[in-house]
């Protein structure tokens, strides 16, 4: 089980809060074969809604497993029906994931901006001519801009 496809159905449930629905289409009068059935359809549309890596069907099957058995996510079904939803635990794992990802953003753009400031201060430190000192820290912070915007630095969604 890739680690990145059972974060990517965590994600998922979490933006779209906490449940993944679908609809299932079985005739079967056997409840554990229907809900065997009604897995499958989970396990099918995940995989085509979130074009999983998994190579084979088997393994987002052990993706929804894991989740249900570490109790991040429960596994519902009716007739009719199937769903995943996110459990508190599972609110909580998302909720903490996504704030180390907003710090670790947060991290990286304040190195970037010290480490632009130091390099700004040991160019005034140089003794050049004040005309070519202003040059290179008008380029310094020009680089410093288009990083900064078209390197989507600080996206912070």
């Amino acid at each position: 089980m890739n680690e990145y496809d059972w974060t990517r159905v965590l994600n998922h449930l979490y933006e779209n809060n906490g449940v993944f629905h679908t609809n299932t289409d079985t005739d079967e009068p056997d409840e554990q074969q229907a809900k065997v059935v009604q897995r499958a359809y989970l396990r099918d549309e995940l995989l085509e809604e979130l074009e999983l890596e998994a190579d084979n069907k088997n393994e987002v099957s052990n993706v929804i497993t894991h989740l249900t058995t570490t109790e991040l996510v429960e596994q519902k079904s009716a007739e009719g029906w199937a769903e995943l939803t996110l459990t508190p635990k599972g609110f909580e794992v998302c909720h903490d994931r996504e704030q180390t990802d907003r710090g670790q953003k947060i991290n990286a753009s304040l190195m970037f901006f010290t480490f632009t400031l130091v390099m700004v201060e040991v160019i005034a430190i140089i003794p050049v001519n004040d005309l070519a000192r202003g040059i290179v820290i008008f380029a310094l912070l020009l680089v410093l801009l288009f990083v900064v915007v078209w390197g989507d630095m600080l996206d912070w969604d």
